[in-house]
């Protein structure tokens, strides 16, 4: 890991963008988080970012780009092929297990799965390619594929930033990402919540009573 850090210290700058980029969108859409989870390569541009090497303007938008673009790419890969793709040399290395897995969870969460394995290492590269696969609907995809990315890149990475001194205490906290996605999922469904309560009681208030001068019998003269 060392290794790694000083490696993307000596580039800098935009080649680290596009790096971080490439190796996100590779992770879904040719399965490359298999073997290098795109979370460790978020974590280590966040820690960049921590160290004044990288824009978190930038940054931020590249990673969230380039994981839904990914997993988009996944998706229609999986479509494409169907299940011959899990009888191909690549899901045969793959395993009938991670692909099991994969499935199972499609199965009984829906499109809410592509949203949940977001935050599980290995699935995650899966998830998109089987649902393509099984024919989920395109727009039920996107969707939750548009959350996911917006949640859980920006999460990794600001893992990252904000504990950018100590490489070892980011990963602990990496190794917790599960529930690190549960906690941001709360937060979000607290705050929309608050935010629809607020509206719905500022809607019902009455109206103040509207004050009348001068003396009401005017009118009827």
């Amino acid at each position: 890991m060392d290794a790694v850090v000083e490696a993307l210290f000596d580039l800098g700058g935009w080649p680290v963008y596009a790096v971080t980029a490439v190796l996100v969108f590779l992770e879904s859409a040719v399965l490359a988080g298999l073997f290098l989870p795109g979370e460790t390569v978020l974590l280590l541009a966040g820690l960049l970012a921590g160290t004044g090497n990288l824009s978190m303007a930038v940054l931020l938008p590249v990673a969230v780009a380039a994981a839904f673009a990914g997993d988009q790419v996944g998706y229609f890969i999986g479509r494409c092929f169907g299940p011959r793709l899990r009888e191909s040399a690549v899901g045969r290395l793959i395993g009938a297990r991670r692909w099991e897995r994969a499935l199972e969870l499609l199965e009984r969460r829906g499109a809410t799965a592509v949203f949940a394995a977001r935050w599980i290492t290995v699935v995650r590269a899966l998830v998109p390619t089987v649902a393509g696969m099984i024919g989920m609907p395109r727009r039920r995809f996107f969707a939750a594929n548009c959350a996911g990315a917006l949640t859980w890149a920006p999460t990794v990475v600001l893992i990252g930033y904000l504990l950018g001194d100590s490489l070892t205490r980011a990963e602990q906290v990496l190794a917790h990402l599960p529930l690190v996605g549960v906690a941001t999922v709360v937060l979000m469904v607290a705050v929309v919540g608050i935010r629809a309560v607020c509206t719905r009681g500022a809607a019902t208030v009455d109206p103040e009573p509207v004050a009348t001068t001068g003396d009401p019998r005017s009118d009827e003269r």
